[in-house]
């Protein structure tokens, strides 16, 4: 095995492994955010963000080797991918990258999966707690159904009470 490609081969498991571990984290943000705890949900972005800038050098590091690769199969920088690197490896290294290559695509869509889950249980948490804002504290009411003390309706411009008020 050349050196170029014992490197790719490092690199996509290094990939791979920061792939598996930003689908752990993602998880324990489901977890977090179905707990809302603030605290640990913003620690848990500020990881996620660290590990994206991690997969982004190492994507850097992988387009770098790529090049190399390709120049030493004698490709063009356009033709280079990891499947013309399959294409021109030698039967063990074909293997090694081809179920590499199999096992990030599936950590791939399985992340974006989990990433549109914990999006939608954010976006429930923040409309329940838009809704609770709302009951606390009404806004007028466009159509003044509210009632005064005398049986009639309200006057215009008089506001609900509120949660608070109503209850003290």
């Amino acid at each position: 095995m050349n050196t170029s490609f014992e490197q790719l081969i490092n690199l996509l498991q290094e990939q791979k492994k920061l792939l598996t571990d930003m689908l752990k984290h993602s998880h324990q943000i489901r977890t977090i955010v179905v707990g809302a705890s603030e605290e640990r949900l913003d620690s848990a972005v500020r990881k996620n963000l660290g590990m994206i800038r991690e997969m982004k050098t190492v994507g850097k590091k992988q387009a770098e080797l790529l090049s190399i690769v390709a120049a030493e199969l004698g490709l063009g920088q356009n033709e280079i991918t990891i499947s013309a690197v399959i294409a021109h490896a030698g039967p063990k290294e074909r293997s090694i990258v081809q179920q590499l290559r199999d096992e990030l695509k599936t950590g791939l869509y399985e992340l974006a999966e989990m990433n549109v889950i914990n999006q939608e249980l954010i976006d429930e948490h923040l409309d329940y707690a838009e809704i609770m804002l709302e009951y606390l504290a009404v806004e007028d009411d466009p159509l003044n159904n509210f009632y005064g003390n005398d049986g009639g309706t309200a006057p215009e411009g008089a506001r609900s009470a509120g949660f608070f008020d109503a209850n003290a």
